[in-house]
């Protein structure tokens, strides 16, 4: 009876099948995770640069000094971003958090923290206006996902999702600069 050996490859591939499987999940998760923060920055990336060159992407509201405003430049991002493990409308829905500031650049700007007390500080994104040639702007991109492993880029939050934040900050350029380059 200890000699046989029927049905241990059963159970040698029952205890070890588990664990593989959950393994090759979480690093297909952690893969698309890190896709979704590339995605991100390009995104914003692309945002910022549009922005810089003076190109309009949003439209200038009747009293706005700058046609730039924070949800339009969120929705702009949804647009052009294609992330796998968010809709286009969740990220237009709430899942992207979106800040548009006018820096000093001198270091005394304020940058609160982005996810605070376990987490989104939505307090931490504003809508500053004054997005004009020769001003410093920052903005940045908080994203949650669906958080299905404890590694991986971005912060954890309390609620079972994780935070891909994503940040660029760039001077206005001049619009006669960019019209008289591009002639």
């Amino acid at each position: 009876m200890i000699r046989e050996t029927e049905g241990s490859v059963a159970v040698e591939f029952a205890l070890v099948a588990f664990p593989f499987f959950m393994a090759i999940l979480g690093l297909i998760y952690i893969g698309l995770l890190y896709w979704t923060s590339a995605t991100l920055d390009k995104g914003l990336e692309k945002v910022a640069q549009l922005m810089y060159e003076g190109r309009p992407l949003c439209g200038l509201a009747p009293g706005a000094t700058s046609p730039y405003n924070q949800s339009c430049l969120r929705d702009r991002l949804c647009e052009q971003t294609p992330l796998v493990l968010v809709s286009e409308a969740k990220c237009k829905g709430g899942a992207l958090f979106f800040d548009l500031r006018v820096i000093k650049g001198d270091g005394t700007d304020a940058m609160p923290a982005v996810v605070s007390g376990g987490a989104v500080n939505a307090g931490a994104f504003v809508d500053q206006p004054g997005a004009v040639p020769g001003k410093l702007v920052m903005l940045r991109a908080a994203l949650e996902v669906p958080n299905l492993a404890w590694v991986g880029p971005g912060a954890a939050t309390d609620a079972g999702k994780r935070v891909v934040i994503s940040a660029s900050a760039f001077r206005m350029r001049d619009l006669t600069q960019y019209m008289n380059a591009t002639h």
